[in-house]
């Protein structure tokens, strides 16, 4: 009964507890023997060993401390086949210096932390780590039913590339991360999913780029496109504020105050703020027509049906048309251009915020691991962050059973 308390403790199932010791605060020793005194291949079973090595194999975390397996493994000689085999150990793969009870924890904790932190929590280095993400199975895309709204969008990993990113946006899931490629390669990575659920798709949501609107209506046939409410927002608040600076550059002026709260809808602005931004408006008339811009571009995706939106849109228009400011000119042919994407979003309130989302994941693991160098790992590392963990835990079996 007291041998198998620490047997239990330590998930030694196949080995016979010898001893323990703990030579200091950073180690644990289980010293350990294997039951069987043979070994079979194919139909002769052997007793007789040529030799003997003794391993040390890393097995778990203890209370802060390293667990090692200390035992020996014996090598039989077989005569009729005239072969000399090392004997199977329990839970340990082949060629390997730690068991699978230690590398599965230790690609579970990689989930949710980066190579540093994973290393220093398991008493590895961060290049184990790294190896153990190699080793994981590919998993290009996660697409197991048929989905009515998805996401495409690009995102910036290093100079010149840009990894994709396709969601799931009716439950808020990541389908794909693609590691950077040409237009044409991504057509043909992601016309690799089954035609009928490409055809399934009704709403594709991107930010205004032709690249991703090519993509989208080359690989999903009947899905209309969608621009992201926030990328227009923004690439208005962008233009009146490349206005700002050269009035600023040209006149002189101090309206550094002014370029955070023109971003900022009215009704966010507390008292002290408004004050502010009237006496700007007073000395400078055209931020305040670019901010009236601003404040009725917001009210197209608060418009409560598609034929009011419509109106709104064209009341826009002719506003940056009327304001002779050269930058909100430049913005109505924008608009003009992306004109039905951009109403599109009234046909079920569809954005691209989940897909921002899981970007700013992508940001935080790059900056944790001082930018990517290997693209291929940062995508597979990145799909196992946020596969499900049923799938997760079904994949990591197989690598580690």
């Amino acid at each position: 009964m007291t041998r198998t308390i620490p047997i239990k403790m330590f998930d030694l199932y196949g080995y016979v507890l010898d001893k323990i010791e703990v030579p200091n605060d950073e180690n644990i020793y289980l010293f350990c023997h294997l039951k069987r005194k043979t070994m079979k291949f194919k139909s002769q079973r052997s007793k007789s060993i040529s030799t003997i090595r003794k391993r040390k194999i890393k097995h778990q975390i203890f209370e802060g401390k390293i667990v090692w397996i200390m035992i020996k493994q014996r090598r039989f000689y077989f005569s009729k086949n005239d072969k000399r085999l090392w004997e199977k150990l329990p839970n340990v793969s082949v060629k390997k210096q730690s068991t699978n009870i230690y590398r599965s924890n230790s690609i579970k904790s990689l989930r949710n932390s980066t190579y540093t932190h994973t290393a220093d929590s398991r008493k590895s280095s961060p290049m184990f780590c790294s190896r153990l993400v190699d080793e994981l199975p590919e998993i290009n895309i996660y697409w197991p039913t048929k989905i009515k709204r998805i996401g495409l969008d690009g995102k910036n990993i290093g100079k010149h590339k840009q990894m994709f990113t396709l969601t799931n946006l009716d439950k808020n899931n990541l389908i794909s991360a693609i590691s950077p490629m040409n237009q044409k390669q991504l057509i043909t990575q992601i016309k690799t999913i089954k035609f009928s659920h490409r055809k399934a798709v009704k709403e594709v949501c991107i930010d205004m780029d032709k690249f991703m609107k090519s993509v989208a209506l080359k690989c999903f046939p009947k899905a209309k496109i969608v621009i992201d409410q926030f990328h227009v927002i923004q690439y208005c608040i962008w233009n009146l504020d490349k206005y700002r600076c050269r009035m600023q550059k040209m006149k002189k002026l101090n309206l550094m105050p002014a370029k955070y709260l023109l971003a900022k809808p009215y009704y966010k602005l507390n008292d002290c703020q408004k004050v502010k931004l009237s006496l700007c408006f007073l000395e400078h008339p055209d931020l305040k027509k670019g901010y009236e811009i601003i404040k009725n571009l917001r009210k197209i995706y608060s418009a409560k049906s598609y034929l009011e939106a419509k109106k709104q849109m064209d009341y826009v228009i002719d506003l940056c048309e009327k304001s002779q400011i050269p930058d909100m000119i430049e913005f109505r042919e924008t608009l003009l251009r992306w004109y039905s994407e951009i109403l599109n979003y009234h046909l079920s309130k569809t954005t691209n915020a989940f897909t921002e989302g899981i970007h700013n994941r992508f940001e935080c693991i790059k900056r944790n691991h001082y930018g990517v160098r290997n693209y291929d790992r940062f995508v597979k590392r990145l799909m196992y962050t946020f596969i499900p963990a049923s799938l997760f835990t079904e994949l990591l079996s197989k690598v580690v059973g």
